[in-house]
Parts: structure tokens; C-alpha cells; sequence
């Protein structure tokens, strides 16, 4: 059953590797029709009412999970491009760092105090 409501709620396919920009539009239209998505597929399995109720908790949770992965993925994505365009100017700035102290140092500058 779990399967059926997976696959009926699209929750079989993997997190969309997507832009920013795609993954903000997802996550807003996701909070738009995720309700009235939720409702008609547990209304349409005709079950008791308070089977319909606790279904519709795991579906949530479910459905909550996912996106948690997606955008997840795509932030460790994001970051993954910082690291690699930060790491370099960090080293870069330790290089800076060295050779200004090098300087300072040969030209006999002491502490002001």
C-alpha cells in the first residue's frame, strides 16, 4: 500500500537536480497542491475515517521527507560549488597574509605600543 501511495504521490523518483531559481518555484507550487493532492488520493482509497486520518499523517510525512531531500541535494549541491571557488582565494589570502608579515618584518617595523 505504502508503494501505491508512493507512486501515486510521485515520491518513487529521485530529487530533481535542479537551479535555485527551479527549486524555489518546486517548493512553492508543492505548497499549493500538496493539500488538495493529499486529500484526493487518501479520499480515493475509500478507507475508515480514522484509517483515512492516520494514513494521511504518513503520507505527510513522507511527502515532508522527500522534499527535505531535494532541496537538501541541491543545497549540498550549492555549497559544494562555494568550497571549490572558496578554498583557492582562502589560500590565496594565507599566501597575502605571509608574504605582508614577510615584509613588515624586513623593513624593521615593531608594535606601535
Amino acid at each position: 500500500m505504502i508503494a501505491k501511495v508512493d507512486r501515486l504521490s510521485g515520491l518513487h523518483a529521485g530529487p530533481p537536480r535542479t537551479g535555485f531559481l527551479t527549486l524555489l518555484k518546486f517548493l512553492i507550487v508543492d505548497d499549493l497542491v500538496r493539500p488538495r493532492m493529499i486529500r484526493s488520493l487518501v479520499h480515493s482509497l475509500g478507507l475508515h475515517r480514522d484509517v483515512e486520518h492516520r494514513l494521511t499523517g504518513v503520507i505527510r510525512t513522507r511527502h515532508t521527507l522527500h522534499r527535505r531531500i531535494v532541496v537538501l541535494e541541491n543545497v549540498r549541491r550549492l555549497f559544494h560549488y562555494w568550497h571549490v571557488i572558496h578554498v583557492p582565494f582562502s589560500i590565496v589570502m594565507f599566501v597575502i597574509l605571509f608574504i605582508h608579515v614577510g615584509v613588515a618584518v624586513a623593513f624593521g617595523y615593531t608594535w606601535v605600543f
